[in-house]
């Protein structure tokens, strides 16, 4: 039993649920699905040409069923955030469960590697070379015109991305990235060094199982740039025939398959330029930082959670369209400091009172204090949910909310010089 349900369906094993992973933890509790949460003791990463690791014993003891018999179902492992992507699909191969291939688990959390399964398979993307030192990314970019991108090669969040239209910039980014610990607790031994697309920025939200893949969403982004930082503020969902969001699906589904992707939840962000929609990286879990299932069920009827927990309880029974139309636009908006200094004063009525807004999630409390350097995307300013019946509506919710932050009226922060 768990809040008066009884416990019932496939057995859940969710690895390392923070991020978005807390909110699948809700959901399947709150559909009385029989679900273990377990926390890895150790950080694991997938780099092309280095050994599989092995599931610690914490992970394969969430997974064994003491006296199972021999008819009962296996657990369907997945991961709670980017964290668990590789350890998620080692633990669900070694117990003999649904898990993505493992001849591709590079391609699937190593930027350079899944470019090139993409490209071995035919999908056009955007050159992408790895790097291993500030001269390696100097000679790099100095064979290709600017602007060009350098980020670590296996992070997230746009963690130490940057944009450089220069060789010292490009090689200061370089510098500062490499030997520094990335978002996902690695050591950034390795850069991605990959040609800078210009256009606007989708991702394509996807739950795929015994059936297929089903598309739940396809967001567009808004994106600041900040002295070559790409920050990402908001985004908001398209509509299923909505010539952008086709062209992204008809794009991203074959990306799936060259990374050997067909388990679990994921989300692959792409650039729609002028030659067509290129890759910019796939990520093999369910979007983040938080995709709260009561506000997405409200405005748009499902959300790529409650499909993935849906898929979880009984992946064989799991059937639906390959797209999934939503009643309504839904989005969000991350709140930013605009400058370091100490959080004086919150007033979350200012945001709920702009028409469209449904919820409020995260604001930071008086006394918080802020910097502005490395903002990447985990939504730890707040993050504003809204409710749209056009693009039109939706832009103008977005922009009273602009105008709110630059204000400093609905999140007040007192200047500190001396942080940074």
């Amino acid at each position: 039993m768990y809040g008066g349900l009884v416990v019932t369906g496939q057995p859940i094993v969710v690895i390392d649920p923070r991020s978005s992973g807390r909110d699948l933890v809700e959901e399947l509790h709150r559909t009385g699905s029989d679900v273990t949460v377990v926390q890895p003791r150790e950080v694991y990463r997938s780099t092309p040409g280095r050994p599989v690791p092995a599931p610690g014993p914490e992970i394969l003891a969430a997974c064994d069923r003491p006296g199972r018999s021999p008819g009962e179902r296996l657990p369907a492992i997945v991961p709670g955030c980017e964290h668990a992507v590789t350890i998620a699909d080692i633990a669900a191969a070694q117990w003999g469960s649904h898990h993505n291939d493992l001849n591709t688990l590079a391609a699937r959390r190593h930027k350079v590697a899944m470019a090139e399964a993409a490209s071995s398979a035919g999908i056009l993307t955007p050159w992408t070379v790895e790097c291993r030192d500030v001269g390696q990314v100097a000679r790099t970019v100095e064979a290709r015109p600017a602007p060009w991108v350098v980020k670590p090669s296996d992070s997230g969040g746009s963690d130490g991305a940057r944009v450089c239209r220069s060789l010292e910039e490009a090689k200061s980014a370089a510098a500062a990235i490499l030997g520094q610990t990335t978002l996902l607790g690695h050591v950034a031994d390795s850069l991605t060094v990959q040609e800078y697309l210009d256009g606007e920025q989708h991702f394509v939200n996807t739950v795929s199982g015994p059936a297929g893949h089903v598309v739940t969403e396809v967001f567009r982004y808004v994106l600041d740039e900040t002295s070559g930082h790409p920050e990402i503020r908001a985004a908001v969902t398209m509509s299923v025939d909505d010539p952008r969001s086709v062209a992204a699906v008809d794009y991203v589904l074959p990306v799936l398959d060259a990374v050997g992707f067909r388990w679990g939840a994921s989300h692959t962000e792409v650039r729609a330029t002028s030659a067509g929609t290129r890759l910019i990286e796939f990520n093999g879990r369910a979007m983040g930082p938080t995709v709260p299932s009561q506000v997405y069920r409200r405005v748009a009827g499902h959300s790529q959670i409650t499909e993935l927990a849906a898929m979880l309880r009984d992946p064989w029974a799991y059937h639906r369209p390959q797209k999934l139309a939503g009643r309504r636009l839904v989005g969000w908006y991350m709140l930013a400091p605009q400058h370091p200094g100490t959080v004086t004063a919150v007033d979350a009525s200012l945001l709920t009172s702009i028409r469209g807004v449904t919820d409020v999630r995260g604001l930071p409390q008086p006394g918080h204090r802020v910097t502005t350097d490395n903002r990447v995307t985990t939504g730890s300013f707040g993050m504003i949910f809204f409710g749209a019946d056009s693009d039109a509506d939706a832009d103008r919710i977005m922009t009273e909310l602009r105008e709110l932050e630059l204000a400093g009226r609905a999140v007040h922060i007192d200047r500190e010089e001396t942080l940074v």
